[in-house]
């Protein structure tokens, strides 16, 4: 006997039905095979593949930059990076730091022959000096606690930067000793600082304030020159070499106006520290100019504002008069850099 077509439906129709499973099939592998392309969407892992380009440093003959090179390592989940150096077109870019570590915050010499930067490559953050010539390389040194900002004297024979100096806290609530072999839990934390703790991994910050210390480039201990009740800010060098210039709120009251900072100069021979600005405010980031009469710096006369410009400044370090530079710009200054020429 003969199939029968179903009342009302034409032999197309009754074609296309008999190819609906085959048409299903093919429905499905189309699918599943987009499925299985790689999206174009940015996912979290991805991070791990990006590296950016931070820190640029021209050298003093302006031909050459060097720069941080930032990754990601996905093994350990920690940011890493290395110095980089490159023409100034862009050309003949090549490393001068490798591995997994943190190489950063690179300086030239002032004569641009050599370069200081810090590095955890030994396990604790220390300075380094590299010759960019020969590739030779040493250690300056060998700190409890990490250095940072970074300052050449203009005679190539000096580094001066910002430590960190405990201070041990007195604790009101004196223990007796526990008994050998006994498991106590962490004793009381005593604090009286009013900022005593900070978001991210840090948590309680130790007591204590950054200080300038000041180490030779061959080395050995470093000194320890100013003794502050407060943080120092990174410091510039005087053209004599006699004195260094920094920011830094010194005030009674400094917990409580944190941002009226003022520049300072430090006479290195009596350790005699001067403010060059009283103004109620952020005065910040001194720059000596090449010729060492002048001093630019940043800042603004503190409103109470949730936002307010950053202004630039020059001061006349004979007569300490300063001047407002572009008073009309719109927004905010910093990162200021002298040319050679002054």
């Amino acid at each position: 006997m003969g199939t029968k077509e179903p009342t009302g439906m034409d032999n197309k129709s009754s074609m296309m039905l008999r190819k609906m499973p085959l048409l299903a099939a093919l429905l499905i592998a189309v699918v599943s095979e987009i499925q299985a392309q790689p999206t174009k969407n940015l996912q979290a892992v991805d991070v791990f593949d990006l590296e950016f380009a931070s820190n640029p440093e021209i050298s003093p003959a302006g031909d050459k930059i060097l720069y941080v090179r930032n990754f990601k390592d996905i093994m350990s989940d920690q940011n890493l990076s290395n110095i980089w150096i490159v023409d100034w077109d862009g050309t003949n870019n090549l490393p001068i730091t490798t591995g997994n570590q943190r190489d950063r915050s690179p300086s030239w010499s002032p004569d641009g022959t050599r370069m200081v930067y810090l590095s955890n490559k030994d396990g604790t953050t220390q300075i380094y000096m590299k010759w960019l010539e020969s590739g030779h390389e040493t250690k300056l040194t060998n700190l409890y606690e990490p250095p940072k900002n970074l300052s050449w004297s203009p005679n190539g024979q000096w580094i001066c930067f910002n430590m960190l100096v405990e201070t041990p806290r007195d604790t009101q609530v004196k223990l007796k000793g526990k008994p050998k072999g006994a498991e106590w839990n962490e004793p009381a934390r005593y604090i009286d600082d009013m900022s005593y703790r900070s978001d991210g991994t840090r948590g309680f910050t130790k007591s204590g304030y950054d200080q300038l210390f000041v180490i030779s480039v061959d080395g050995g201990t470093p000194r320890q020159v100013t003794y502050a009740s407060n943080h120092i800010g990174k410091a510039d060098w005087s053209k004599d070499l006699k004195a260094v210039y920094f920011h830094a709120n010194l005030h009674k009251d400094a917990d409580y106006q944190p941002r009226n900072s003022e520049i300072y100069r430090l006479s290195l021979d009596e350790n005699k520290i001067t403010a060059l600005t009283d103004r109620f405010g952020p005065d910040t980031n001194p720059k000596v100019s090449p010729d060492g009469r002048h001093l630019a710096f940043t800042g603004y006369d503190d409103q109470f504002l949730g936002y307010q410009i950053n202004k630039l400044y020059l001061m006349d370090l004979e007569d300490q008069s300063i001047e407002t530079l572009i008073p009309e710009f719109d927004r905010s200054v910093g990162n200021i850099r002298w040319s050679q020429d002054g």
